[in-house]
């Protein structure tokens, strides 16, 4: 799981930025919580599951492990009374990440194509700060 997160936040560095204005990890966005919302267009990607699915034996251990890791992104539009920067600023992000991240396969190798698993918008922090939150997953093997 952290390979992936590394993986994904050094892709989102070489190939997102802009519209990202930074990538960074889940303890800086911790940090972030009680203070002032980050600039728009920062994000930080956090390590969220690994879910191993049965085991199969061939003479050996073999067992799929699904890995899922989101990437949080701020919008801050405290200019715009009517949501249409918002809604623009989002549209941008959204297709970065995609752009960035869906079906980009992560090194290290053993890690399968990255898949998107959707995006929830939420007005966490305060009128005019926005949180888009968006699901990504891959798969390895573990082998014994």
């Amino acid at each position: 799981m952290i390979a992936a997160t590394r993986a994904i936040a050094d892709r989102l560095r070489a190939v997102a930025m802009p519209p990202l204005v930074s990538v960074a990890g889940a303890a800086e966005l911790e940090a972030v919580r009680d203070g002032t919302a980050p600039e728009s267009g920062a994000c930080y990607v956090i390590p969220w599951s690994e879910e191993p699915r049965p085991s199969r034996t061939l003479g050996a251990h073999w067992q799929p492990v699904s890995i899922s890791v989101l990437t949080a992104v701020c919008i801050r539009t405290y200019e715009d009374g009517t949501g249409e920067a918002y809604l623009a600023e989002a549209e941008t992000v959204l297709g970065a990440l995609k752009t960035a991240l869906a079906g980009w396969t992560p090194d290290p190798a053993d890690l399968l194509p990255i898949d998107y698993g959707g995006t929830r918008a939420s007005q966490l922090a305060g009128v005019g700060t926005y949180w888009l939150v968006s699901a990504w997953s891959t798969s390895r093997q573990l082998f014994n």
